[in-house]
């Protein structure tokens, strides 16, 4: 079903499997090296015989996604240190990405993993009812959050626009160029105070917060928060 839509289907994924074997993540590595698709991991809680050292070492391959990479439910930051075996998986190829989600960020995971300058590859909100109406809100917010931290705004772009679509292999999109889609985003950056949650109801004080102006689809508007596209009144 990949191969015959390949304009559609883009990976495989696997999620919250807790049995005691490799099954899950095996299936779909198999599936995408079929397919020559890359694979997403949602890994749930790591356990003796499950954890990412034999993950990264054995399991993915370069290209593939290891999402959810600030919960710390797989002992990703242990005593405030980042573990070896992400710093391993990122030189190996493996994407971090961050699937902010209901449960899956945490400002004791995240705030050390950016002080030790481990920058997630990819920001992804991994929305739903739970995560939209919880701490995580939307991109613009989980991008804020990162802002917040000092993570450069040039690269939170790349990690939401280019950086995603050469993880999903669309190069057509996520850039600005000729002959490709014209998907744009106008955002602004703007200074106050805020708050911004985690996933444990945590609160992280921040001045700044990324808001969208506008948004076109193909070229054409969309959304337009504060009418710069319309005509003035006389």
């Amino acid at each position: 079903m990949a191969k015959a839509h390949p304009d559609l289907i883009v990976g495989f994924k696997t999620a919250h499997y807790a049995g005691p074997g490799w099954e899950a993540v095996d299936g779909a590595v198999k599936a995408g090296g079929i397919a020559g698709l890359p694979v997403m991991i949602d890994f749930g809680t790591a356990t003796v015989d499950r954890n990412i050292k034999t993950l990264f070492r054995e399991k993915l391959r370069p290209g593939d996604v290891y999402t959810h990479c600030f919960s710390g439910l797989r002992r990703e930051i242990v005593n405030g240190q980042l573990s070896p075996y992400m710093l391993e998986a990122r030189e190996r190829g493996i994407v971090m990405d961050v699937g902010h989600g209901a449960g899956s960020f945490f400002w004791n995971m995240t705030i050390p993993a950016i002080e030790q300058k481990f920058y997630p590859d990819t920001i992804s909100t991994d929305m739903h009812f739970g995560s939209m109406n919880g701490a995580m809100k939307d991109l613009l917010n989980v991008m804020s959050k990162f802002l917040n931290l000092k993570v450069p705004f040039d690269d939170l772009i790349a990690m939401t626009t280019s950086r995603a679509a050469k993880t999903l292999r669309r190069p057509g999109l996520g850039t600005l160029d000729v002959g490709v889609e014209a998907d744009i985003a106008v955002l602004a950056i703007e200074k106050g105070k805020f708050g911004f949650l985690d996933s444990k109801g945590v609160r992280f004080d921040g001045s700044q917060r990324i808001s969208g102006e506008l948004t076109l689809r193909k070229g054409a508007v969309v959304w337009d928060l504060n009418g710069r596209t319309g005509v003035r009144l006389p």
